[in-house]
């Protein structure tokens, strides 16, 4: 079913014997994903927040269509404005090693890249295994090489750029209760100047899939759930 609550466009799923929610946000950037992950902590309490949609890639470490697992994510806007340059103020979140660990395996598993591609899929993107990554979240389109030279120059495994992330993780980080968080992003594009909306849905789709795989084995935190 799908409905609005408390300014939340909602939608409830179920994943094997999970009971769950999607929230889609009314637009991109990291206020409104660290505000609609506060509204939904409040209101339902969950024990998983996952997100998924896409990224910008950085070309020499992942292929359109990737499906990339966020290990560690920071704001790369936050920092200080000098006369000649920016200088980034450390401020990361990462997922806990036991999250860290189950995903790992799901990425390496045959059986999950199978599900995530299918015929379609494989007529326009590379198949390729998910990938455990690097990312930095920032609230602006990033379409130009040296804006990405700049965030890649924070990080030398940088592996995506994201627009909602850092927020994501960051809430998680402080609410009350004990919550696993982490996102799945599919590469849509490679944040440069060819940046168009060409591979969007493919990498939604294939980002997706994973985070349907990968409910399960998160929630019920045991690795006698992970595929064989």
């Amino acid at each position: 079913t799908q409905k609005v609550e408390n300014g939340l466009d909602v939608r409830t799923i179920k994943v094997g014997s999970h009971i769950g929610r999607i929230i889609r946000l009314s637009r991109m950037g990291l206020v409104d994903a660290s505000a609609a992950t506060a509204s939904a902590i409040e209101k339902y309490r969950p024990q998983v927040i996952i997100m998924s949609g896409i990224c910008g890639g950085i070309a020499d470490q992942v292929s359109l269509g990737q499906v990339l697992v966020c290990e560690t994510c920071w704001d790369y806007q936050v920092g200080k404005h000098t006369i000649d340059r920016f200088e980034i103020e450390p401020y990361q979140s990462s997922i806990s090693e036991n999250t860290k660990q189950i995903l790992y395996k799901l990425c390496n598993c045959e059986e999950v890249l199978n599900k995530i591609y299918d015929e379609d899929t494989q007529e326009s993107i590379t198949r390729r295994f998910p990938k455990m990554a690097t990312m930095a979240s920032g609230s602006a389109v990033i379409a130009n090489e040296k804006q990405r030279e700049i965030i890649q120059s924070q990080h030398r495994k940088i592996d995506a750029i994201d627009m909602e992330l850092f927020g994501i993780y960051r809430t998680a980080e402080l609410s009350d209760g004990e919550i696993i968080a982490f996102g799945v992003k599919g590469v849509a594009d490679l944040a440069n100047c060819e940046k168009d909306d060409q591979f969007h849905s493919l990498a939604s789709l294939t980002a997706a899939r994973f985070v349907v795989e990968a409910i399960c084995p998160i929630m019920s935190n045991s690795e006698n759930d992970l595929y064989r």
